[in-house]
């Protein structure tokens, strides 16, 4: 909500019955973007595109559970545009080439090529407040994300050490959790540390007000 102000932000088990309910609540609505949502066959999308990891290729993958897959590979030829996520920032033209044989596109389909690149972490109470990562730090990395091997590699080139509280993907913070959070971050015997969420993991660790403002707690942007 923060990122999109102006994007209205529906939330429901069942895709069909929520966007039916938003449109009807507020007509003047013209695009609905669904997450997470090629595998869906209850809503055809009027566009779709596909995000695939570098490192993670959905051709090379296998069906939940013995991969990440939740949809046949051929289901790709759907999409109209691919996107190859979390690639290396010094992709070569050779690596590019590489993975477009491995696609094998079909003619309609434009394939992108993203990277991720972080930027100032700052106060989750306070956006003013912000951190500057130096080799002086250390840190105490809190996040419940599906693939944290990016952010661990950014951490261990840009800070002097890092600490790590993993959580599931999409994972629910408890009290329990924060005073894990507090021990561990209390543990770490350096004059310049702080901890350091994503901002995935922010949208649900904001509610602790109490149990938090006191605490050096930092938020990553990607």
């Amino acid at each position: 909500q923060t990122a999109l102000p102006n994007a209205k932000i529906a939330v429901g088990a069942n895709r069909f019955a929520t966007i039916t309910a938003a449109v009807d609540r507020d007509p003047s609505i013209g695009v609905v973007i669904l997450d997470d949502a090629f595998q869906h066959r209850e809503i055809v999308a009027d566009y779709n595109i596909l995000l695939t990891e570098y490192d993670n290729l959905y051709c090379d993958d296998f069906f939940f559970p013995t991969g990440d897959l939740r949809d046949e590979r051929k289901s790709a030829k759907r999409a109209n545009i691919i996107v190859v996520t979390k690639c290396p920032l010094d992709m070569t033209e050779a690596d590019k080439a590489e993975v477009l044989e491995k696609l094998y596109p079909e003619q309609h389909q434009s394939v992108f090529f993203t990277a991720i690149t972080y930027e100032t972490p700052y106060h989750i109470y306070n956006p003013s407040d912000q951190w500057v990562l130096t080799m002086r730090d250390e840190v105490l990395l809190v996040c419940g994300i599906a693939n944290p091997i990016p952010l661990k590699n950014y951490l261990h080139e840009n800070t002097h050490t890092y600490y790590q509280l993993s959580y599931s993907d999409h994972h629910i913070f408890s009290i329990e959790d924060l005073n894990e959070m507090r021990n561990k971050f209390e543990q770490i015997n350096a004059k310049s540390k702080l901890i350091l969420t994503t901002e995935k993991d922010a949208v649900r660790l904001v509610k602790y007000t109490n149990e938090l403002n006191d605490m050096a707690l930092y938020v990553l942007p990607i």
